[in-house]
């Protein structure tokens, strides 16, 4: 079984979040409104809280989406490291003229196999370059960054591929 460790601190001096190392850094600095942002009535301290509480939940939930899509493609990697260990011995099998296993086998082996498949199809946001959250999210929270800096900390591009 393989793990990943990943410590996650929040920063009160840091606007925006990050990874470093094996770290994720939450900025949870909040950014001055701007006087478009604000519209009619409310106080500015209490925009500044929500709009801030709003972003770094977000900021949260992208980390959360990349270390999941993580996840659900070990666990299918497991699946077919399981598969391929149990017919390793087919190829040897067959070179020293050996008999082929039974048409059961085979095709229970054919079975496994296109279920492997068939749950790499269901969870299509692993092979989805972005969550739909991103596309119904602000542009400027960088939270399709935030998504892919896990990705490259995890290797999870290079692991679907």
């Amino acid at each position: 079984m393989e793990e990943e460790d990943l410590e996650y601190i929040e920063d009160p001096k840091k606007e925006s979040s990050s990874i470093k190392g094996d770290r994720i850094v939450l900025g949870t600095k909040s950014q001055a409104p701007s006087a478009e942002s604000l519209g009619a009535g409310g106080s500015i301290e209490a925009h500044q809280s929500l709009s801030h509480t709003i972003d770094t939940v977000l900021a949260k939930i992208a980390f959360s989406s990349g270390l999941a899509r993580s996840t659900k493609l070990a666990v299918l990697e497991s699946l077919l490291a399981d598969y391929f260990e149990s017919t390793r011995s087919i190829p040897a099998m067959l070179s020293h003229g050996g008999r082929l296993p039974t048409r059961s086998f085979i095709l229970h082996k054919t079975g496994d196999l296109l279920n492997i498949r068939a749950q790499l199809n269901l969870y299509s946001e692993l092979t989805d370059s972005l969550p739909d959250l991103f596309w119904d999210s602000r542009h400027e929270l960088g939270l399709e960054g935030y998504y892919d800096q896990v990705g490259k900390a995890l290797d999870t591009n290079i692991r679907i591929k």
